[in-house]
C-alpha cells in the first residue's frame, strides 16, 4: 500500500516501521501517512527509493489520521482556507458555491482548487464552473471543519446559509434541511428552527418518515434552548406534533414512544393556548387515546375540535373534527350520530382544494371518515350502502398517492367485507396491503395483515395456522401500544381456541375482551362478542343452554340500544337456533321474522342467507 502511494518507490526501513506501528494497518491512515512523510522533506527521492534527510529523530510522526490530515492541510495554505469553506458547506459542493463564498478572485480560487485537487485529499467532477468537488472521505471533511475557530465557522454558515438562500430558492422547497443546517451552525435559531419544521414536512410528503422524525427531532433540541415565550411555545409545539405523527405512522398510534410526545403536548396546549395553533395538538392527543382504546376520551377531544374548528369557521378543520367523530362514536357504539358528521364532509370536501389535509393530520376525511362509515353503515343494517362507501374511499385513497393511508383504507377496510363474508376480496386487499405496509415499516398494517390473514386462513380450515398468524398479529398490535379493536380480535382468538376444543383458553380470551370493553367503553363491538360468548359455551356443552340464551339476550339488548340492526340479527338468528333445538319453533321465528323483515338491501350477504334458511325451516 506505501509503495503504491510513493509510485513504487521504497521508503527506508526505518521509516516503514514507524508508518506500521503508527497506522494500525487503517488503509486511509497508511495512505495519508506516506503522504505526510514525504512531503516532509525529511526523505528526498533518488534511484528508484527513498532516503532519509535527517535523522529519524527528526521525523515527527502523527500519533492519529485526523492529525496527519491536519499536517497536509496545515502545509497547503491558502489551500487550506479553501478546505475549510468547502468544508463547511458539506462533504461536496459545487464551484458556484464556493466561489460565492470564497473572498478569492477567480483565478487564485482555481488555483487552489487545483492544489486540493492534485493532493488527491478533494475529487473533481466536471469543469469549473460546472465543476463539483467531493472530500476523499469523511474524515477529511471533518479535519478541515475542526480546524476553524467556532467564529469564523458561523461566518462562514451565515455567508452560506444567505447565498444558497438568495441565489438559489428552490432548495426552500427541495432540501430544506440543508439551509436549516447552515442557519443551526451559523447560530441563527430564528431561522433554523422554522427551517427543521419545514424539513420534517417535506419528507412526510415524500413518506421518507426516519428523516421527517429525526428533522422534527432536531428542531426540538434547538428550541429547548429558546426562552419560554409565545413564539417559541408555538414553535414547540409544531415540531412535537411533527414528531408525534411521525412516530404515529411508523412505530404505531398509540406506541410509548408516540405516547411520549403527547404527554409533552397536552401542557403545551395550555401555554400556547390559541385555537388554530393547539388543534393539531389536540388531533395529535385523540389520535393516540382512540388507538390506545379510552374512547370516552377521544369521544371528548373530537368534540373539543369540532366546537373550535365551528368557533372560528374553519371548514377545513371542522372536516377534520367531524372525521374524528365518526371514528370515536363508531368504536363507543353511538351508530346513530354517525350519519350527520359524515354527510357534512362529504358536502365540503374538495379532493384539489383539500388535498393536504391526509399529509397535514396524517388522515384523509374522506378515507378515515370512509373506513367508519361503512363500519356504522353494515352495523346498522345496510350493507350494501356500506360497501358502496368502502369502495369510494379506497378509489379515495388509491389518489392520494400516500402509502399510510392506503394501507388504513385496505386495512380497516376490510371489517365490511368480513362482515359480509367475502373472503375472496378480503385475500386481495391483504395482497394489495401487506407489500406496501412490509415496504415502508408501518407496524400497525403489518399486524393487521397477520390479523386478518391469520382469521381467513382459520375460516379456510387451517385453525392451528390461523391461530398462531393472528397471536403474532395481536402480540404486535399491542406491542406497539394498541388497544383499540383488541377486544373484536381477542372474540375471535376465543371462537378458534373453541374450535380446537381448548374452552379455557376460550373463556379467558373473552374475559380478557370484556374487561377491556369495561375499562374503555369500546362498544363497537359489543353485541357480537356477547353473541359468540354464548355459541362458545353452546359448543363447550348443551347443557349450556340457559346460559347461552342469556347471554344472546344480551346482545339482542345491546344491539338495540345502539340501532345495531346486524348484530341484532346474528344474535336473533343464534337465540332462535337455540330455541328451535329446544322445540320452541314459535318462539323462535317470533324472534326471528320483525327483525329479519327490517332489512331492506343485502339479501345475498351470508347473515341474511343464513336468517332466512332458518325462517324457511321454522315455517
Amino acid at each position: 500500500m506505501v509503495e503504491e502511494v510513493t509510485g513504487g518507490a521504497s521508503l527506508p526501513d526505518a521509516v516503514l516501521d514507524q508508518i506500521v506501528e503508527k497506522t494500525d494497518g487503517v488503509p486511509l491512515f497508511v495512505e495519508e501517512l506516506t503522504k505526510t512523510i514525504i512531503e516532509s522533506g525529511l526523505v528526498a527521492r533518488a534511484n528508484g527509493h527513498y532516503e532519509l534527510v535527517a535523522p529519524v529523530s527528526d521525523l515527527v510522526i502523527p500519533s492519529t489520521l485526523r492529525d496527519s490530515l491536519m499536517a497536509r492541510l496545515d502545509r497547503l495554505s491558502p489551500v487550506k482556507e479553501i478546505a475549510q469553506i468547502g468544508a463547511c458547506i458539506g462533504r461536496e459542493f459545487s464551484h458556484g458555491l464556493i466561489a460565492a463564498v470564497s473572498a478569492l478572485g477567480d483565478n487564485e480560487l482555481s488555483i487552489a482548487l487545483n492544489q486540493l485537487v492534485e493532493s488527491e485529499l478533494v475529487f473533481r467532477k466536471g469543469n469549473p464552473p460546472d465543476a463539483s468537488y467531493m472530500f476523499k472521505h469523511a474524515l477529511v471533511q471533518s479535519a478541515a471543519y475542526e480546524s476553524l475557530l467556532k467564529a469564523r465557522r458561523h461566518q462562514l454558515h451565515t455567508k452560506i446559509a444567505h447565498v444558497i438562500k438568495e441565489s438559489m430558492p428552490i432548495v426552500l422547497d427541495t432540501e430544506p434541511e440543508l439551509l436549516a443546517h447552515h442557519f443551526t451552525e451559523a447560530g441563527d435559531l430564528d431561522q433554523a428552527i422554522p427551517l427543521w419544521q419545514k424539513a420534517g414536512e417535506t419528507a412526510m410528503l415524500k413518506s421518507a418518515m426516519a428523516e421527517a422524525g429525526a428533522h422534527f427531532t432536531r428542531g426540538l433540541e434547538l428550541v429547548k434552548n429558546t426562552p419560554e415565550e409565545p413564539v417559541w411555545l408555538e414553535r414547540e409545539l409544531a415540531l412535537e406534533i411533527g414528531l408525534g405523527n411521525v412516530r404515529m405512522l411508523t412505530m404505531g398510534w398509540a406506541n410509548p414512544k408516540t405516547e411520549e410526545v403527547f404527554v409533552r403536548v397536552g401542557p403545551l396546549t395550555e401555554k400556547v393556548n390559541k385555537p388554530d395553533k393547539i388543534f393539531p395538538a389536540l388531533h395529535g392527543m385523540f389520535t393516540f387515546y382512540i388507538v390506545q382504546g379510552d374512547q370516552d376520551a377521544s369521544v371528548g377531544l373530537g368534540r373539543r375540535m369540532l366546537d373550535i374548528a365551528l368557533d372560528i369557521g374553519d371548514e377545513t378543520l371542522e372536516m377534520v373534527a367531524r372525521r374524528c367523530l365518526v371514528n370515536a362514536l363508531c368504536w363507543r357504539g353511538h351508530f346513530q350520530e354517525i350519519p350527520e358528521h359524515y354527510a357534512r364532509v362529504e358536502q365540503v370536501f374538495d379532493v384539489e382544494k383539500h388535498a393536504r389535509i391526509v399529509f397535514d393530520y396524517g388522515l384523509d376525511p374522506m378515507v378515515e371518515g370512509g373506513v367508519y362509515r361503512a363500519h356504522s353503515l353494515w352495523i346498522t343494517g345496510y350493507p350494501e350502502q356500506a360497501m358502496a362507501v368502502s369502495d369510494m374511499k379506497d378509489d379515495v385513497a388509491r389518489k392520494l398517492n400516500h402509502p399510510f393511508q392506503l394501507c388504513q383504507a385496505l386495512g380497516w377496510g376490510n371489517f365490511s367485507y368480513l362482515y359480509s363474508g367475502n373472503l375472496e376480496v378480503i385475500e386481495q386487499r391483504l395482497e394489495e396491503m401487506i407489500p406496501i405496509a412490509d415496504r415502508y415499516g408501518f407496524a400497525p398494517w403489518i399486524a393487521a395483515g397477520d390479523l386478518f390473514g391469520g382469521y381467513v386462513q382459520n375460516l379456510h380450515g387451517d385453525t392451528e395456522g390461523g391461530l398462531a398468524r393472528m397471536g403474532k398479529g395481536l402480540e404486535l398490535w399491542e406491542g406497539i401500544g394498541c388497544g383499540a379493536v383488541v377486544p373484536y380480535m381477542k372474540a375471535w382468538m376465543a371462537q378458534i381456541s373453541a374450535r380446537l376444543g381448548d374452552y379455557g383458553k376460550a373463556h379467558t380470551w373473552l374475559d380478557e375482551a370484556l374487561s377491556q370493553i369495561a375499562k374503555w367503553n369500546e362498544e363497537f363491538h359489543l353485541a357480537e362478542i356477547q353473541r359468540i360468548s354464548g355459541e362458545i359455551m353452546l359448543q363447550e356443552s348443551s347443557d349450556n343452554g340457559e346460559k347461552a340464551a342469556a347471554a344472546f339476550r344480551d346482545a339482542i339488548g345491546t344491539a338495540q340500544s345502539q340501532n345495531a340492526k346486524s348484530w341484532e340479527l346474528r344474535a336473533a338468528t343464534s337465540l332462535a337456533r337455540l330455541w328451535q333445538s329446544q322445540d320452541k319453533a314459535t318462539e323462535a321465528r317470533d324472534l326471528l321474522a320483525p327483525v329479519y323483515d327490517w332489512f331492506t338491501e343485502g339479501f345475498d350477504t351470508a347473515d341474511l342467507m343464513e336468517a332466512k334458511a332458518l325462517l324457511d325451516e321454522l315455517n
